[in-house]
């Protein structure tokens, strides 16, 4: 069947004729009441059924069923998306998820609930609480640790560290920003740290046994600068005619001092004296010379040395007379 067309009347040529294809058609009134298809190519006004196809729309905001593609919108609707390629104002989503990859732009928004997933986060002093991976911080934060920091970087003020634990062998790192270098704790006094610019295997301090290290990572003496060593002691012994009291030991399979010079001073009464004694062994067997011996009124021992198992011992024999408590001092200078 061929196309059909309107008859319409024509009031300049007053006379009947078809519309044209090119022309328009304007329904006033009810319009076209009771058609069940009707094909055009362009409708104006207002349609209040189902546009199954539209080129354009004038109103999107009446469209209250249907999919309308994309490309067909234009400038702003105030609708609910529940699925959408492009956002122009993403400030009026209200609840939902949106995938990061649908926006672009820069947006200024505030997580009030809870955030599972942030690529970006402009001012992260209003997390309350959570884990943040350091990696999605970046640049300079001032915050303040009230409670326990289980890990931290950096400390700008150490004085805030306290009842801090600090693992054997690992650094405490002092950052001079003025010089642009690191430094290390050298002295570890009362609630201060000073600190000089040396390298950790020429700094150590063995917190078990009280030994600080200068220029070695094992000191065996209370001060060891390299091989060369200091400790002190003080005590009493019983001395009693004939028996051998020890003042002092080292084990030779953990402190092989290859010499040992004590300086030595005893009480015993109102007698006292003083001296030197010097000491070298092989592990097998010690050697001394005692120099430098002063006493008054008289000499309260006699000092020597011996190997007993894996020891190297410094005693003290009793002169005769003297028996008793006896008070010692001594200073020990080693070489490994």
């Amino acid at each position: 069947m061929a196309n059909r067309y309107p008859l319409v009347a024509n009031s300049e040529l007053n006379r009947i004729e078809e519309l044209k294809e090119t022309d328009f058609l304007t329904l006033l009134g009810t319009g076209i009441v009771n058609a069940t298809s009707i094909e055009s190519k362009l409708f104006f006004g207002d349609l209040i059924g189902t546009a199954n196809t539209s080129l354009s729309l004038f109103d999107a905001s009446k469209i209250t069923l249907g999919i309308v593609q994309p490309e067909r919108l234009s400038g702003q609707y105030d609708i609910g998306v529940t699925t959408s390629q492009f956002l122009q104002s993403a400030a009026n989503i209200l609840s939902g998820t949106v995938a990061p990859e649908r926006l672009e732009g820069v947006y200024d928004i505030s997580i009030s609930g809870t955030a599972d997933n942030a690529d970006a986060l402009n001012n992260a002093a209003n997390i309350l609480s959570g884990v943040v991976p350091r990696e999605r911080l970046t640049g300079s934060y001032d915050i303040d640790i009230t409670g326990a920091a289980s890990t931290a970087n950096y400390s700008q003020f150490s004085e805030r560290a306290k009842f801090a634990n600090f693992s054997v062998g690992t650094a405490i790192e002092v950052f001079d920003t003025t010089e642009d270098k690191v430094l290390y704790p050298a002295i570890l006094a009362g609630a201060g740290i000073t600190y000089a610019e040396v390298s950790l295997d020429k700094l150590s301090f063995n917190p078990s046994s009280g030994n600080l290290g200068i220029g070695t990572s094992i000191p065996n003496t209370s001060l060891q600068v390299n091989i060369y060593g200091v400790e002190t002691g003080i005590g009493t012994f019983l001395a009693q005619p004939g028996v051998y009291s020890e003042i002092d030991s080292f084990d030779v399979t953990q402190s092989d001092f290859k010499t040992a010079e004590y300086t030595i001073h005893l009480q015993y009464g109102s007698a006292i004296q003083s001296q030197k004694v010097l000491v070298m062994q092989n592990g097998i067997d010690a050697y001394e010379e005692q120099y430098a011996i002063m006493s008054q009124p008289s000499l309260i021992v006699s000092l020597g040395s011996t190997i007993s198992g894996s020891d190297c011992l410094l005693r003290a024999l009793p002169e005769i007379g003297v028996s008793g408590i006896v008070t010692y001092r001594f200073s020990r200078n080693t070489l490994l």
